[in-house]
């Protein structure tokens, strides 16, 4: 996916029916940031087929509210939403006590979150890394009056940013007394994004003209400029001859087309950013409807028909394979569509397959969280990546682990070393060394109950929660039940929605259970419950 800059909200400090206030998104490598958070970005994301829960930081210039005033509202959405992945915030010196304080009058305990927030002062000329994008903040004269010294001390402060991305660099101004400020900082820049609600368009066009910057966004456009944006460009005509750009929202510019000597804005269509909205809603909410219908459809077997409950799941788990099977490879709210290395390439044959992975799996994982932090979690994560993979017959590299949890590789491979000692195998392409995967971690998560132990315990162990554990073994149970009945593999894995290698690695168990007399016991009253409804 190429590098990308979408305009929020393009407007100033007043308010108009044209523009929003100031607020970007920045996609890098498939990754999304924002730079300000200016009101209302929280809908504004969704209308422009982006999801909250994907962005990794943001980027806060200062703290005027044009800039900031929907901070509050994107981090209540967030923790509405269950967001698990930490958010991070870099902003200037009194930024945590300003969202400390959001929190706090919004009602909600930093502790309560379903996230952490991760939350960086800023110094001028640092420079920030997140994955493939590196920011360096510059400090502007927007607040450096003596009156806002006097009033607000140290936390009067005001902030540019050069970003630098893969084959591209940028540089946002902020808020400027003058462009003459920005001299330091755009030698081999690529985009400018300049502010025009504190200045004449002459001046800016002098600015960038003898910085012979190639692509210009004019932005932040105040209530003079508005309504009559030409009046921008016939002053940038007298002096610039480069790609000018004057923002509207909802405009993209395509950042991997930079120096290529053409304009990088992309066309977006009002109607085709419609039909995403839509499309966006109906997959956040497409498993709540399913399970309604499904519970509607069972009740109808049972009550209408005086069919048990066993056989009425049976009828709808055929349906489901015959009429809505292309429907399960569906990419749902936590989930991720991505190409790994096929399991052949354990055999020396390279080739790729289309995998759906589970990121996030909402409440579950928030039990998870809750019980073992945030580094239990990611174990617990690794684990099911690992075993998702594999259950579609692709296998996932270090790399790819670390760029699916947005972690760096030394986090990783202290986790997997954890893992490891904790006795789980890891199925990861470069330690198998040829060999196939050995039995998935759910039939090990039965076997241990089998064993006897208490499912909280289990869950512990894999870093799962005791609701899942419990699924698993109910999942054991109805292939044992469709076995004996001598169902064939193929129609158990279509009944119960489960991967071939499951179900195969479910019979291999419960070979084991009748050589076991206590495995029998602990089976038998779960089979007389399924056969009882």
């Amino acid at each position: 996916m190429p590098d990308e800059l979408i305009v929020l909200g393009s407007g100033s400090g007043f308010p108009t029916q044209r523009r929003f206030q100031s607020a970007y998104a920045l996609k890098v490598t498939s990754k999304l940031f924002l730079l300000d958070c200016g009101a209302p970005v929280s809908s504004l994301l969704y209308k422009h087929d982006l999801d909250p829960l994907d962005v990794r930081a943001l980027f806060l210039s200062h703290w005027h509210m044009d800039h900031v005033a929907n901070l509050g509202l994107l981090l209540t959405q967030n923790h509405l939403l269950k967001r698990s992945r930490p958010l991070k915030i870099y902003g200037p010196r009194g930024t945590r006590s300003k969202i400390q304080r959001l929190l706090h009058d919004s009602f909600l305990l930093p502790d309560e979150l379903s996230y952490s927030l991760k939350i960086n002062t800023v110094k001028s000329n640092e420079t920030y890394t997140e994955s493939l994008l590196q920011a360096t903040f510059f400090r502007t004269q927007h607040l450096e009056s003596a009156k806002y010294k006097t009033h607000f001390g140290r936390k009067a402060a005001a902030y540019g940013m050069v970003i630098n991305g893969p084959g591209w660099r940028m540089v946002y101004s902020g808020d400027l007394v003058s462009p003459q400020e920005l001299s330091p900082y755009v030698e081999k820049c690529d985009l400018l994004i300049h502010e025009m609600a504190h200045h004449r368009p002459e001046e800016v066009a002098e600015f960038v003209a003898a910085a012979k910057i190639p692509h210009v966004l004019i932005s932040h456009i105040g209530l003079e400029y508005d309504q009559t944006p030409e009046t921008i460009k016939e002053a940038f005509a007298k002096y610039y001859n480069g790609d000018l750009i004057i923002a509207e929202d909802g405009m993209k510019l395509r950042l991997s087309q930079v120096g290529k000597r053409k304009s990088i804005e992309v066309k977006a269509s009002k109607e085709s950013g419609g039909r995403r909205q839509s499309k966006l809603f109906s997959t956040q909410n497409i498993k709540q409807q399913v399970a309604r219908d499904q519970q509607d459809f069972l009740d109808i077997m049972q009550k209408d028909f005086n069919l048990p409950f066993y056989l009425s799941r049976q009828i709808l788990n055929t349906a489901q394979e015959l009429l809505v099977n292309p429907t399960r490879s569906m990419v749902y709210s936590g989930q991720v569509r991505t190409h790994v290395a096929s399991l052949e390439a354990l055999s020396g044959k390279e080739k790729q397959v289309e995998v759906v992975l589970t990121i996030d799996a909402g409440p579950e994982d928030d039990d998870v969280k809750q019980r073992d932090r945030a580094a239990g979690l990611r174990r617990g994560r690794i684990l099911r990546l690992l075993e998702e993979a594999v259950e579609q017959g692709g296998i996932l590299s270090p790399e790819n682990l670390a760029q699916l949890l947005g972690i760096e590789l030394s986090t990783l491979h202290r986790d997997l070393n954890s893992l490891e000692a904790e006795g789980h195998p890891l199925y990861l392409r470069d330690r198998l060394n040829g060999t196939p995967p050995g039995s998935s971690y759910k039939a090990r998560i039965v076997e241990l109950w089998l064993d006897g132990i208490e499912p909280e315990e289990i869950a512990r162990q894999f870093h799962r929660s005791p609701q899942t554990v419990r699924r698993y073994v109910d999942k054991f149970v109805q292939v044992i039940k469709l076995n004996s009945d001598d169902t064939a593999v193929k129609d158990i894995t279509a009944l119960t929605e489960m991967p071939v290698r499951l179900v195969e690695n479910f019979l291999l168990l419960n070979q084991e259970v009748q050589s076991k007399p206590d495995w029998q016991s602990k089976l038998e009253p779960e089979l007389q419950q399924i056969e009882a409804n």
